[in-house]
């Protein structure tokens, strides 16, 4: 049974380079609107990148994801696939919160450091810069002693 998933698999992929260190493995099943593609196994449909990484590479551990390092979510070599944590995938990726993680310093040009970041525990993830706080908080107390 197991060659038979694994055949199933490779029979229906283009072996392409795509840029990645070593090609690609595109899986030419019908693309899902999130990119990735679907195969049906035993009356089942599941994610043919995560069929993949299963038959060659084994289990994922409970709790984690598989992150396409060649960045594309139609490759189903396992060579490119790896489990890591939902954050890790999308601080790898190119997304909103890959690009706020990468972020050095806010807006103003502080740095984002351990003694200048502040982390709210009611918005976990989400960084503050203090000296921009600490600016916005002087401003309020102007503004409010103007209106006394």
């Amino acid at each position: 049974m197991q060659g038979t998933i694994k055949s199933k698999i490779t029979s229906r992929m283009d072996v392409r380079d795509a840029g990645y260190l070593t090609p690609c493995w595109i899986s030419n099943r019908s693309e899902h609107t999130s990119g990735y593609t679907k195969l049906g196994i035993d009356g089942k449909t599941m994610l043919t990148h995560r069929v993949a990484y299963e038959e060659w590479r084994g289990d994922i551990p409970d709790g984690l994801v598989i992150d396409h390092l060649c960045r594309n979510r139609k490759c189903c070599n396992p060579d490119h696939l790896e489990p890591v944590t939902h954050r890790e995938n999308l601080v790898r990726g190119e997304t909103l919160t890959a690009r706020e993680a990468a972020q050095t310093h806010c807006l103003r040009g502080h740095a984002f450091d351990e003694v200048n970041t502040y982390r709210s525990p009611s918005k976990p993830g989400i960084r503050e810069c203090r000296a921009c706080r600490a600016d916005a908080s002087r401003a309020m107390k102007v503004r409010r002693r103007a209106h006394l």
